[in-house]
């Protein structure tokens, strides 16, 4: 529709000479056929001079602006603002402002012109830009042809991605004709996945989860697999972009990838400034001409401007906020009892002790416990595509499993330290809100060398709170629930990720691992192989002598093996290893800290030379033994290369690496690799520790096979150097 011709005048006229509040831009296009005019209240000149700091701006469009139906645009610096007991929260000044005929490539491209002028006129360089997927789109090819801003990088509004993938979900695929996605229970999975993976913190990340996403979505032959490669095919070239280096997306957000405090839903605060302005407006907005549209709007920003609602804006947010400080009455809180129907409680909050943490292990396996807590630490260190399908690999099935990866990310917090000792919050709600969370304060505390400062209680959102009734969700089918298991196959589809190859056993394997499996049927504990003339069962007796009935079960008599097939068992199994986990979790704190915040810096003298002092303890510890060190590469592989040489078995150590994972797959909860190592080989292993003690039974730990099998059956020991709980070297007799 052409705006009506004797509108047209008048609105020339106004632009020719506009009232003083009002400043129009160089360059206005006010014709029958097209409608672009740029402008900005005059007192944001001003505003502008003391806010040179922000040097991020967010842009978007709005429809049905005065009686022909225009489209009103705006630009603007985009800073956080610190509220009282509240996280920062992300506010925007459409600073410059558009009114044309309609949303459109030149219109986009014309106010983006106008606004990087204005930045050129005050001296403000321009690192940031956030936008929707409209208006992304036109300014991506503008700012990659121009060398000048070249430097700016670009964001996509994560909310309208979302919009984005639910409607190409329910629309017809071009080529078949059928809808794009066949299953819809599976779109609110999708939705998550788009959603919690914008805050993935690397590179590295972001695209093992989408190559095994996209991978298992194109895949049909799999129960793990999802049957839908269309959907596939639009996200891949709609939703991500594929370079040298893998997927990567606009929408995402992270360490490194936009301002800290910052995320791709900043582009929502244009929205929300523009239902502000349509507030501020008269009624009959839709009935008016387009001058007194401008004079409106106009009046609108003087207005907040001059009642403080654009003060204070922040390009970051150098302290914590203030929900972060936790007061000590705050320790105690009135909180709904979980065990009765009585009214609220006073309850103490506490940490868990060491009893109660191996509780939870025995009743849920290892979500929750220092295992997991383990896998999200080598996943926040990873270094290669590699080490992040390890890290994120399903406890079942040894597969990278993409939903256990945003499960680590979800539940536990990453602290970065640079090399200036400034500390970074991985985690995905401290990111948006520019927070530290109490372990971010806890390093912050131990890198503070001169000075001493007291450690908070912990966040706000770490005390104890009322229970809520929540809004029942939708139970997934069967089906759902089968294809959101981890892959079966040990390989992820990412290129590059390493399996665990299955190694059958053969004869002269058998006799080295007598402790591994007959036919994989039965746990571990209760059949073995390379036992074929030895008739007697093996278990041992309560009076500690081995058991004198025949075989029957395995490697058990009938007696002995249902004693080692019930749960009272499996939890004495458990014990077995309670000693080396209490001594696991006593260094963990120590030791993956140093291991953290020595590959956060580029030098770590201080580690250096703990690790030397960890050397000349250890070896002093193996002369009182007749034993000398011999070390190991540092690759990853330490463990096993130390263990095939120091039990001198004839094998490599990724060939006793993959007979260890075959072993503690049926265990499902349990590990502890060297406890399976125990078994396989029927022989003791005792690890010489940097312990600081002068007793043995303190610096030496042992781990034995499971005491079912009686000791008779046990071989020599094997002696392993452990350094600071994470390196591991061989031994072997000294000579000298």
């Amino acid at each position: 529709m052409k705006v009506i011709a004797d509108c047209i005048g008048s609105f020339q006229d106004f632009i020719a000479k506009p009232p003083e509040q009002i400043a129009i831009c160089p360059g206005a296009v006010c014709t029958s056929e097209q409608v672009r005019i740029g402008f900005f209240a005059a007192p944001m000149k001003k505003w502008l001079e003391g806010n040179k700091h922000l040097s991020s701006f967010c842009m978007d469009f709005t429809f049905g602006i005065g009686q022909h139906g225009l489209a009103l645009g705006g630009i603007g610096p985009l800073g956080l603002v610190e509220a009282p007991k509240h996280r920062p929260h992300v506010r925007m000044l459409p600073l410059l402002l558009m009114v044309a005929k309609s949303e459109d490539r030149e219109a986009h491209q014309d106010l983006f012109k106008q606004y990087m002028q204005l930045m050129k006129e005050h001296e403000i360089s321009v690192t940031d830009g956030f936008a929707d997927c409209f208006c992304f789109e036109s300014l991506q090819d503008l700012v990659e042809a121009n060398e000048d801003w070249k430097r700016i990088r670009l964001h996509r509004c994560l909310q309208h991605s979302k919009m984005n993938l639910r409607q190409a979900a329910r629309k017809r695929c071009p080529s078949c004709g059928e809808r794009r996605l066949r299953n819809d229970e599976f779109l609110n999975v999708l939705v998550a996945f788009l959603l919690q993976s914008a805050f993935l913190p690397s590179s590295l990340e972001f695209n093992v989860f989408w190559s095994s996403v996209i991978s298992r979505l194109r895949g049909t032959e799999k129960e793990s697999d999802w049957h839908e490669p269309d959907m596939a095919l639009y996200i891949q070239e709609n939703l991500l972009q594929e370079g040298p280096d893998g997927f990567t997306a606009a929408w995402r957000t992270g360490l490194g990838i936009v301002p800290f405090g910052f995320t791709t839903y900043s582009s929502n605060a244009q929205e929300r400034a523009w239902r502000t302005i349509k507030g501020l407006l008269k009624p009959g907005m839709r009935q008016k001409d387009p001058a007194s549209v401008i004079l409106d709007v106009a009046a609108a920003l003087t207005s907040k401007l001059r009642n403080g609602d654009y003060d204070k804006m922040l390009a970051t947010v150098a302290q914590p906020w203030q929900s972060l400080q936790v007061s000590d009455k705050a320790q105690l809180q009135d909180v709904d009892s979980l065990d009765s129907d009585d009214g609220p409680q006073l309850v103490q909050r506490k940490r868990l002790g060491l009893e109660a943490i191996l509780k939870h292990f025995r009743r849920h396996g290892p979500t929750g416990t220092f295992i997991e807590m383990a896998s999200a630490l080598r996943l926040a260190l990873a270094t290669s595509e590699e080490e992040v399908v390890r890290a994120a690999a399903s406890l079942q099935t040894g597969a990278y499993d993409c939903l256990r990866h945003l499960h680590l990310r979800e539940s536990y917090c990453t602290v970065w330290v640079s090399t200036e000792n400034q500390l970074y919050e991985g985690h995905k709600h401290l990111v948006s809100g520019a927070g530290w969370s109490e372990h971010c304060l806890f390093i912050r505390a131990l890198l503070a060398k001169e000075t001493s400062q007291p450690i908070p209680l912990g966040t706000l959102s770490a005390a104890a709170k009322k229970r809520t009734k929540k809004r029942p969700q939708a139970k997934r089918s069967a089906k759902m629930k089968a294809m959101l298991r981890a892959p079966e196959a040990l390989s992820s589809g990412v290129a590059g990720a390493e399996a665990v190859e299955v190694v059958p056993m053969n004869s002269q394997t058998q006799e080295l691992l007598p402790g591994g499996l007959v036919e994989g049927k039965e746990l571990p504990i209760l059949d073995s192989v390379g036992q074929e003339k030895e008739s007697m069962c093996m278990a041992a007796t309560n009076s500690g002598k081995r058991c004198r009935r025949k075989r029957s079960h395995g490697a058990f008599c009938f007696h002995r093996h249902q004693i080692a097939s019930s749960p009272k068992w499996s939890l004495t199994l458990f014990e077995s290893v309670k000693e080396p986990a209490q001594s696991a979790m006593e260094s963990w704190e120590k030791a993956q800290l140093d291991l953290a915040i020595q590959l956060s810096q580029t030098e770590n003298e201080e580690l250096s030379a703990r690790m030397q002092e960890s050397c000349r303890r250890v070896d002093a510890r193996l002369r009182l033994l007749g034993l000398r060190r011999v070390p190991v590469p540092v690759e990853g592989n330490c463990q096993f290369d130390a263990l095939v040489y120091s039990a001198d078995v004839p094998m490599s150590a990724m060939e006793m690496r993959s007979f260890v994972v075959q072993y503690l797959r049926p265990l499902a909860r349990d590990e502890l690799s060297l406890l399976g190592a125990a078994h396989l080989l029927r022989r003791p292993i005792h690890l010489v520790t940097d312990t600081v003690s002068d007793k043995p039974e303190e610096y030496i730990r042992i781990i034995e096979p499971p005491s079912i099998i009686h000791e008779s059956l046990w071989g020599s020991q094997v002696v392993l150097a452990c350094f600071m709980d994470r390196h591991f070297d061989a031994t072997e007799p000294d000579s000298s």
